[in-house]
């Protein structure tokens, strides 16, 4: 399988204390690990371990080094080298904007040759300068397309929802598309959902040149994004405020920091 830009829609949806939705554009890039490392296989837009317009530092994911991020994700899940001969490895993110990130969260994805998801890490991160890796070990569904995985819910995301809780990831990935469900829920019952649909297009010069607006806007906007939701949940629909607890395990420092958690705004 080859890299690609992810075009699609993110939707999230809170179903309580106070119900509230948005939608909007979303893109994101699929990298296969070996087009990383090679760098010269990779659409030449994109720098790699360095500072362009579009970048990508492995130092920015799962961990603070520089070691090759195929070798990272085999780490993650015990994969011998034996083992990953006949796997594909692959980082559903997005890139730096001129050395500037912010990424709510990036996926790790371990696929066989019949494109079927074996493995999945998800990297989260939050406005307080913190990220947490939930690794997805043992799916409570599998199919020739779709995976799906629960974990208890162990980061402070939101200020707004308490870390009580569990997870249900599903993921499912074709040849053309890449869709991604998270739903929290609270003594069983869903309290947040949030979907993302996106178009496989292959990564060239051309499709890059053609979505790299929404590419960038994505990057550039998310952070103004989450302040404005914010501000709705603590302004206007009165939700309680839960300070942030101790961090568990797997939360760490984040390696990426956006502006918000250089602010003092009580409500984020």
């Amino acid at each position: 399988m080859r890299s690609y830009i992810v075009s699609g829609i993110l939707d999230h949806q809170r179903y309580g204390p106070s119900s509230d939705s948005f939608a909007f554009k979303h893109t994101m890039l699929m990298l296969n690990t070996n087009q990383m490392e090679a760098k010269k296989k990779l659409c030449s837009l994109i720098s790699i371990e360095k500072t362009g317009l579009l970048s990508i530092h492995f130092k920015n994911l799962i961990d603070a080094t520089n070691k090759p991020i195929r070798e990272k994700i085999q780490s993650l899940f015990e994969i011998q080298g034996n083992q990953s001969k006949s796997l594909n490895f692959f980082v559903v993110t997005t890139p730096s904007v001129l050395g500037y990130s912010f990424n709510p969260a990036s996926f790790y994805f371990v696929v066989s040759d019949e494109d079927k998801i074996e493995n999945c890490a998800v990297e989260v991160h939050n406005t307080f300068n913190e990220s947490h890796l939930y690794i997805l070990n043992s799916p409570v569904a599998h199919s020739s397309k779709s995976s799906k995985y629960t974990h208890e819910k162990q980061f402070h995301v939101s200020p707004f929802i308490g870390r009580e809780g569990d997870y249900e990831f599903e993921f499912e990935l074709t040849r053309t598309y890449l869709k991604i469900e998270i739903t929290l829920l609270l003594n069983g019952e869903p309290i947040i959902c949030t979907r993302y649909l996106g178009e496989l297009i292959p990564l060239t010069k051309k499709h890059l040149f053609l979505n790299i607006r929404q590419l960038i806007f994505t990057v550039l906007l998310t952070e103004s994004r989450i302040l404005k939701q914010a501000y709705k949940l603590y302004f206007r629909k009165k939700l309680p405020f839960f300070n942030k607890p101790t961090p568990v395990a797997m939360t760490k420092n984040a390696l990426s920091r956006g502006f918000i958690s250089r602010l003092k705004i009580p409500f984020v």
